[in-house]
């Protein structure tokens, strides 16, 4: 909430689907720390997670200009919200069959600085992401899983944070670069 304040505060300029999506992200969030293990977080989780693969994924194309991959990378987001959108009916229509708890600057450095930090803060929640698929494919009666896909909301909003609030460190950076 606190990274939420200080991006407010720090760059009211931003464009307008840019303060939409961290307002999002933020309301996802703390959807899911209220309401729980729920439906409501599971659908939450993948919205959450919509939207920082989208902040990435724009991230990508203005670093890149890949057509071919963004629109593959985009379906495959789709594809994910979709998931998230029938698991939660399937838990609410048919909560017997759950089987267990569901819960479900401009500058050559500084471009490569951004590059390096967009990668290594979504190299995390991949990583997270990745973890969450593998416990669960693992063991379908299993509920380890959950102990990473409970916090994947949190690590979506704090990645889509983070890079955004690092942008005037980075530009502070790059001022220094040029002085010196």
């Amino acid at each position: 909430m606190l990274y939420a304040i200080r991006y407010f505060r720090r760059y009211p300029a931003d464009k307008i689907p840019v303060k939409v999506a961290v307002l999002l992200a933020v309301v996802c969030d703390t959807l899911i720390a209220v309401a729980g293990p729920t439906p409501i977080s599971c659908i939450a989780s993948g919205i959450s997670g919509a939207i920082m693969q989208i902040f990435m994924l724009n991230r990508y194309w203005v670093l890149t200009g890949q057509k071919f991959i963004v629109i593959t990378i985009g379906h495959i987001i789709l594809t994910s919200v979709a998931s998230a959108l029938y698991v939660t009916i399937r838990i609410i229509v048919l909560p017997h069959e759950a089987g267990r708890n569901q819960e479900i600057v401009t500058g050559v450095i500084l471009i490569r600085r951004l590059m390096a930090l967009t990668l290594k803060s979504g190299s995390f929640t991949a990583i997270t992401a990745i973890l969450i698929l593998a416990t669960f494919v693992g063991d379908l009666h299993s509920n380890i899983g959950l102990i990473f896909s409970y916090n994947i909301s949190h690590v979506y909003s704090l990645t889509l944070l983070y890079n955004l609030n690092i942008r005037q460190k980075l530009r502070n950076v790059q001022v220094e670069h040029t002085r010196g």
